[in-house]
């Protein structure tokens, strides 16, 4: 459903943003038809008519004029900003706002005036956040809780403040975030029951969603939810619960899905973990559904009806159709209501698509049913004529309001419906149709979805040239929007791989093909598919940590040309074969397509990261390893043979390729390793190229102990003291190792903060997962989550003399059965902002680790760079014991050198 994701982004962040900003003051005027007008353009606003609202408001605003009201006419300014933000007319909202601050300038202060004032700043804010300056927001909607306190507004104290934590997050400033959004939880405990209070709460656990905490969040929100006496409320409270609830479950089912077999019982117990995370969702929903509110009960139908349908629940949704049906005909026309229309065919279009057994990727949980058993339950009585049939009157519908913005995405997914029928002229039509309509709108987050369509629909039509140009424009379009969905994708991880992912690999997969490198002579279509996928692993951290990593970008160096002794070796998975772009030092970059389905590729690394948690799995390992090794390296072994000065090989790896330590590819009876040091970066723009100083000093911690920590179990690391006095010794280093209770955050912040130490080194408990809230190391006290690396890591107060150069995370691990696990440990190496990271993909607890940690420190001593001393290290081990699984867990990402 990711017209129906990517609708709920956007309407969640109106709601979030916009939710007091039109609570309407107490009014003394002459004439009764003023206010009345006044809350008219209000009641339209509120059902999302926004061109009626528009013209009501302007009505009231010349009434306004006549009596010399400014205070009034302020308001109405400020009103008709957020509507014109809303029509996309964005010079009309700037003019809109400044008129009405220029009215506020001369009026005495008093309550209505820092109401006013306040809301006037909060729309402001809102118009800024959405052209992407999130401090400019950030500060005005500040100043908008400043006067909403002075107003004795509490509601709007807490949205203003929520705001702010919105924008904090979307720059990256986690903790300042959250920190907030304690101080509004701290305040709302503290108030009396109400509905207030309710309505506090639901916007505080909407917040929480965002940034990523989603056990709080659900917390919150049931609390909201059992405060709530409206219904409506409560539906909007459900939905939100649900959200957190599935977001969950996905996760989970994530993990469990492809657990090997030795693990079933746990697999199973995760599943139904799962399941019972989507039972509770369902309830939610279906207490909506019972509300004797229409517009209730259709929101909470569409939501079950989305939920059957993803977890291919066939019966279940058919006998939801004929309930929904009826409530759609009957809401009046709006964009609520035509966005309601819009889901509920795309739920029909999915619905269809997999239960006609044409396209089972429309699931969006790992609940995947075979092309047999989608056979089996054919015939789902939906025709694509009705499917037509309910976009064109939504379409309709958008044109009289008028609302363009509903229109555009009703043309286009009109076109995406005569796309599945493979009726491409048609196709073609509606969406440039779209793609005009968002052009003139200036909406990219629109754009990029039609120009992806246009882009599809041309290259079925052989015309590559054309198909390619409509790719790049709707990446540039993503660039363009990009800072703006940061801040609300946190509550949509799993759904980007569905999203934005799937445009860059449409453009590559056109590059690479035959058709795109036959046009070499014009463009250089490996140098452009390299600098498509940098753009998606940039934005695919970005989304990861909730931030900007703009300002952490370097030029888009090849690694042969930083280090002349070191080829550059890019694979990229495609759905029917691995393409592997190459580029050797003093050479252009070359390519070669090795024919693997994805399928295939991704069973067998799946198979291979679960082995080599084994000690005993090592000939099973070897066996896929050498899958690997001829898939990746052999066409490139005469290439590599005959360049003699490569000592080092750097992989930009993509998708389950990064759980696994390329290390151990074997050929012949020779593990890679014994070739070649190994290093990865993120992507060719992050990483520090430059050399890394020699003198070691090293601040070290640790925990050894069995510990429960936020109701998780953790074993004994019992090696763990000898590894981190192995440490102090090998570096000479004269800091105390924080071992067990000393190891609290706040201690290692200090201690980097008190002096420049080049290296940390960590040996705890610690997960690598796609979910930021399952990536974290274990510290005596509490979890270190991914988004809390950047504070701890950084100098207080000031640019420190020394940067951080090395971060070791031993005794980490990949989470199991998730095949983008390892975008944790590339998102811990950008989100700590050091220049290279060190961890485990998987945790060896035993006396190797400590002597492979020692020999490490021992060629760093000597001057080796840190891919060659790991390498080094690794060889000590594997000479003693040639098993992987305890020599080969260790990976470097970032700076090699």
């Amino acid at each position: 459903m990711v017209l129906q994701r990517h609708l709920f982004k956007y309407l969640c962040l109106a709601i979030v943003s916009l939710s007091t900003s039109l609570i309407l003051p107490a009014i003394s005027a002459p004439h009764s038809n003023v206010p009345s007008l006044l809350q008219q353009g209000i009641n339209y606003y509120q059902t999302q008519q926004y061109s009626a609202a528009v013209e009501a408001w302007e009505k009231a605003e010349t009434a306004f004029t006549t009596q010399g009201d400014e205070l009034n006419q302020a308001l109405v300014h400020s009103n008709l900003s957020l509507a014109y933000q809303y029509l996309r007319q964005w010079q009309e909202a700037e003019d809109a706002i400044n008129t009405s601050l220029k009215l506020l300038q001369n009026q005495p202060t008093s309550q209505a005036y820092h109401d006013t004032l306040a809301k006037t700043l909060n729309a402001q804010g809102r118009l800024q956040w959405v052209q992407g300056n999130l401090e400019t927001a950030r500060k005005s909607w500040e100043n908008a809780a400043r006067n909403y306190a002075l107003a004795g507004n509490d509601s709007g104290v807490v949205s203003s403040k929520i705001n702010q934590a919105q924008a904090l997050q979307g720059q990256g400033l986690h903790s300042s975030a959250a920190e907030i959004l304690q101080q509004v939880q701290h305040y709302l405990q503290k108030q009396p029951d109400s509905e207030l209070k309710a309505t506090g709460l639901r916007h505080l656990g909407i917040a929480l969603r965002r940034v990523g905490y989603l056990e709080d969040a659900s917390s919150v929100l049931e609390k909201s939810l059992a405060l709530s006496k409206d219904t409506a409320l409560s539906a909007l409270e459900l939905g939100s619960v649900q959200q957190a609830l599935a977001e969950r479950a996905v996760a989970l089912n994530e993990i469990g899905e492809l657990q090997d077999r030795d693990q079933q019982l746990k697999s199973a117990y995760k599943n139904q973990e799962a399941h019972s995370y989507y039972s509770q969702a369902s309830q939610y929903y279906r207490q909506a559904v019972n509300s004797d509110k229409s517009e209730v009960r259709l929101q909470g139908q569409l939501n079950l009806l989305h939920l059957y349908v993803t977890t291919a629940q066939k019966e279940a949704a058919q006998a939801l159709l004929p309930k929904i049906k009826p409530l759609l005909a009957k809401k009046t026309p709006s964009r609520s209501s035509i966005y309601a229309q819009l889901n509920f065919a795309k739920s029909l279009t999915c619905l269809k698509q997999v239960f006609d057994a044409k396209n089972l990727t429309c699931l969006d949980t790992p609940w995947r049913i075979t092309i047999e058993e989608a056979t089996q339950l054919r015939d789902s009585g939906i025709s694509w004529r009705e499917i037509a049939q309910i976009v064109a009157t939504a379409m309709q519908q958008a044109q009289k309001l008028p609302d363009p913005v509903a229109q555009a995405y009703a043309k286009g997914q009109l076109g995406e419906i005569y796309e599945q029928n493979q009726q491409y002229p048609e196709a073609q039509k509606l969406t440039e149709q779209a793609l005009q309509l968002s052009q003139e709108l200036h909406a990219p987050e629109i754009n990029y979805r039609w120009e992806w369509q246009l882009g599809r629909l041309l290259a079925k039509q052989k015309q590559p040239d054309a198909a390619i140009a409509a790719y790049n424009r709707s990446i540039k379009a993503i660039e363009a929007v990009r800072q703006d969905l940061l801040p609300v994708a946190a509550d949509v991880q799993f759904s980007f791989r569905d999203d934005v992912e799937l445009v860059y690999r449409g453009l590559v997969d056109l590059l690479l093909s035959s058709d795109g490198l036959a046009k070499s002579a014009e463009i250089n279509p490996l140098e452009k598919a390299l600098s498509a996928l940098d753009s998606l692993r940039l934005a695919e951290l970005e989304n990861f940590l909730g931030c900007d990593l703009s300002a952490r970008v370097q030029a888009e160096e090849i690694a042969g040309e930083v280090d002349e002794t070191a080829a550059f070796i890019s694979p990229i998975i495609l759905p029917n074969r691995l393409e592997i772009i190459y580029k050797l030092p003093g050479q252009s970059l070359r390519h070669h397509t090795t024919p693997v389905s994805q399928k295939e590729l991704e069973e067998t690394a799946m198979r291979v990261q679960q082995n080599l948690a084994r000690a005993d799995r090592t000939g099973k390992v070897i066996e896929d390893a050498q899958k690997f090794y001829n898939w990746l390296i052999k066409p490139l072994e005469s290439d590599l043979a005959s360049n003699a000065q490569i000592k080092t090989l750097v992989f930009v790896l993509d998708g389950s390729l990064r759980n696994l330590p390329m290390g151990v590819l074997y050929n012949q009876g020779e593990y890679l390793i014994q070739k070649y040091a190994i290093a990865l970066i993120p992507s060719r723009q992050l990483f520090d190229p430059r050399s890394r100083q020699t003198q070691l000093r090293v601040v070290s911690a640790g925990i050894s102990e069995q510990q429960k920590v936020e109701g998780k179990e953790f074993m004994p690391l019992s090696a763990v003291p000898v590894e981190l006095e192995t440490v102090q010794t090998v570096s000479q280093s004269p800091e105390k190792p924080l071992l067990d209770e000393l190891f609290i955050d706040t201690e290692l912040e200090q201690k980097i903060d008190s002096a420049a130490f080049p290296i940390v080194h960590i040996a705890t408990h610690g997960q690598f997962s796609s979910n930021p809230e399952e990536t974290f190391i274990l510290a005596w006290d509490k979890l270190i989550k991914v988004r809390d690396f950047d504070r701890l890591l950084q100098i207080e107060g000031g640019e420190r003399s020394e940067v951080i150069e090395i971060l070791v995370l031993s005794a980490c691990e990949t989470a199991q059965g998730n095949s983008r696990a390892a975008l944790g440990l590339a998102g811990v190496a950008a989100g700590a902002n050091v220049r290279t990271t060190v961890a485990t993909l998987w945790q060896v607890n035993d006396a190797s680790t400590a002597e492979l940690i020692a020999e490490f420190y021992r060629q760093l001593q000597q001057g080796q760079s840190v891919a060659e001393a790991m390498r080094q290290a690794e060889l000590v081990l594997l000479k003693r014991d040639s098993r992987p699984h305890f020599w080969a867990p260790f990976v470097i990402v970032g700076n090699w050198l």
